[in-house]
């Protein structure tokens, strides 16, 4: 006994926890009580306590977790509103030519053009001067030389190993340009049968004396017919004679300048300017084609290309319109633009010409106006028009109007954000359905003559979010002073609430419905219905495109005034939205911000409220937790001292009868 006495009494001095069982215990052994059982049960019953604590707990943070979902809906409003309130949304114009093949009209950035038809009469294109070489820059080839060094354009090819061919009239030649020279080659081509062939002027004509001629053989090798210009050149005389298509001697583009078969030959300098902008050149190892790149990649303003048929360089400016082309600048080293021919006196220049355009006046008669470029302005005010092509007879015509497909989308992405945030207000803020038995109904035992058939939203009763949601109806339906009768609110422009309102209800049990409803369709679940009655659940419609488009046809600057300005919808919306988030409402990509940030916002003061109601609890129920326990260790200290005693007493017990026994034994 003193054993158990001792286990027991060891149990007791143990510390307690929630519960306050030892790993090891052996209760009851003297009494055969089950103290563990006992104590477990009248801790439960305390522990029981903290059951509607946690509960209300777990519905504060599911609030607050709503809450921050409701911010970030009404944060997407917000963005929406800086897109709505940008005052360029109510400047936009569309220009529609009737002829995109003569011109096409665009909207000048910024600018407010006037809607409105103009006819154009009558349109010429702008220009570019531009200068081509002189002919003369090219220098002949030598005609007692080999091909290969006489001074082509082009450089001769015998197409490959052994000697190249070339066929007039299906009889072939043979040459090779390491030998071969332009004398020699006439004399072949005279050689055979029914063709003449002669060299002047440095260029080669061929000419058949029995029929018509024809160049050139798939089976031909090397490129006589190129290096002489004969494959672009026409012909004539009744199909029968060809002459080179221009002089075949001169500057070769692909080979270096120092090669170069020109007149007057470069001096080595290494530098050259157009218009101011200097050009390096190093003939030594660059050719026609590198310099010509150099020139197109500069800011020089021109447009350089070699005409291989003529042999000529030509330059264009970049821009339309009769201005220059400077060549060369005082510190030139370089002859390039003279050797080229582009200064010398053969050297043409064709200044660049106006554009001009006729159109009618609104009053009658017609204008003509001028323009450097073909990027005309002073056509249609605000308008900018791009001439395509010259055409001196053909009308057509340019139509202005307001374009509000910028400003829709604008207004979509507002009412897409708004009601996804007014859905989830009226989610969260639902009342519950309850179902109430028709009276007379025999219930079955146990049923209430009432019970909740769908739960109540988690912010139900939250008077700041159900005040939120009023306060944006009220905004949104509000009129806006721009001193206009028929466009100041959001209904004048097509943007309108809904105008009913579903709700879900139980019918009673005998299955009648509330016949006071406009109308109702059956729920999945026969015992739940969807009412619809007269009001609005806060949600836009969609957007009526046409009432927006007639009111920005009658009065674009009050339908502006709606959205942006001081005294907008967008203001006054923004202003509040701020106060209920605590993140700033900006009016416009670059407006200003709508409102002050105060210190606590409404949802952030909800939140906060939660947040205390949630640390109280959380106390509450780590005081009772911490009864529980306490409880728990001096129970356990009671049964363990009874037990203790009843032990003893057992002993007690125990010894007395022994003693008693033996005392009878005696007697007898």
């Amino acid at each position: 006994m003193s054993g158990i006495s001792s286990v027991n009494s060891s149990s007791s001095a143990d510390s307690g926890t929630l519960g306050n069982v030892p790993p090891i215990s052996f209760p009851g052994i003297a009494s055969g009580i089950d103290y563990n059982a006992i104590i477990q049960k009248l801790t439960s019953l305390t522990l029981a306590q903290n059951k509607p604590l946690q509960d209300q707990a777990t519905q504060l943070s599911k609030a607050n977790a709503e809450l921050a979902k409701i911010k970030g809906l009404i944060q997407n409003v917000q963005q929406a509103i800086t897109g709505l309130a940008d005052p360029t949304l109510f400047s936009n114009f569309s220009a529609t030519s009737s002829n995109t093949a003569l011109a096409t009209a665009t909207q000048i950035s910024g600018s407010t053009p006037t809607a409105g038809a103009t006819t154009i009469l009558s349109q010429t294109l702008a220009t570019s001067t531009q200068i081509t070489a002189d002919p003369a820059a090219n220098k002949p080839v030598n005609t007692g030389v080999s091909l290969a060094t006489a001074g082509f354009q082009f450089t001769p090819t015998n197409g490959g190993s052994g000697s190249g061919t070339f066929t007039v009239n299906g009889q072939q030649i043979t040459y090779d340009v390491s030998t071969d020279t332009v004398t020699t080659i006439v004399a072949k081509l005279n050689a055979l049968a029914g063709v003449t062939a002669s060299f002047a002027g440095d260029k080669l004509t061929v000419t058949s004396t029995s029929g018509p001629l024809s160049l050139g053989s798939v089976s031909d090798k090397g490129n006589l017919a190129q290096i002489f210009k004969l494959d672009t050149a026409q012909i004539t005389g009744g199909g029968t004679t060809v002459t080179s298509a221009g002089t075949v001697g001169g500057v070769d583009p692909t080979q270096t300048l120092a090669t170069a078969n020109l007149t007057t030959p470069l001096n080595g300098g290494n530098t050259f300017s157009i218009n101011g902008v200097a050009i390096s050149v190093n003939p030594a190892t660059q050719s026609l084609n590198d310099v010509l790149t150099a020139i197109n990649s500069s800011t020089a303003g021109v447009s350089a290309s070699f005409n291989t048929v003529s042999g000529q360089l030509q330059l264009v400016a970049k821009n339309t319109g009769p201005s220059s082309i400077v060549l060369g600048a005082p510190g030139d080293s370089s002859n390039f633009l003279q050797s080229l021919g582009l200064t010398t006196a053969g050297a043409t220049t064709l200044v660049g010409q106006q554009a001009s355009v006729t159109f009618q006046n609104p009053s009658g008669g017609s204008t003509t106006v001028f323009s450097s470029s073909n990027q005309v302005t002073s056509v249609i005010p605000g308008i900018t028009l791009t001439l395509q092509q010259n055409d001196p007879a053909t009308p057509y015509t340019v139509t202005v109007a307001s374009d509000p497909s910028k400003l829709e989308t604008s207004i979509n992405d507002f009412i897409t954000a708004y009601n996804k945030a007014i859905d989830e207000i009226n989610s969260a803020t639902a009342a519950p359905v309850v179902q109430t038995a028709t009276p007379g109904t025999p219930l079955t035992p146990g049923q209430a003559q009432s019970q909740q058939v769908t739960p109540a939203g988690v912010l139900f009763d939250n008077q700041s979010v159900q005040g939120l949601k009023d306060q944006l109806v009220a905004l949104t339906t509000s009129l806006v002073q721009n001193n206009s009768s028929s466009y100041n609110s959001l209904a004048s422009v097509g943007i309108l609430l809904d105008t009913s309102v579903g709700v879900i209800t139980s019918s009673n049990t005998s299955g009648t419905n509330n016949t006071d409803s406009k109308d109702s369709s059956q729920n999945a679940d026969s015992t739940l219905q969807v009412q619809n009655f007269d009001g609005t659940s806060g949600k836009f419609q969609a957007l009526n495109t046409t009432t927006l488009t007639a009111a920005l046809a009658a009065d674009p600057n009050a339908v502006a005034a709606i959205f942006s300005g001081a005294n907008s919808i967008s203001t006054s919306l923004g202003t509040y939205l701020t106060f209920v988030t605590g993140t700033p409402t900006q009016l416009g990509p670059s407006g200003n911000f709508a409102g002050n940030v105060p210190d606590t916002s409404l949802i952030q003061g909800a939140e906060d409220s939660n947040s205390a109601q949630i640390s109280s609890l959380q106390e509450q129920i780590s005081l009772i937790n911490d009864m529980a326990t306490q409880q728990a260790n001096n129970l356990r200290s009671q049964f363990n001292a009874s037990e203790t005693l009843i032990a003893q007493l057992q002993q007690e017990q125990a010894s007395l009868s022994g003693f008693l026994g033996q005392t009878s034994g005696k007697g007898n």
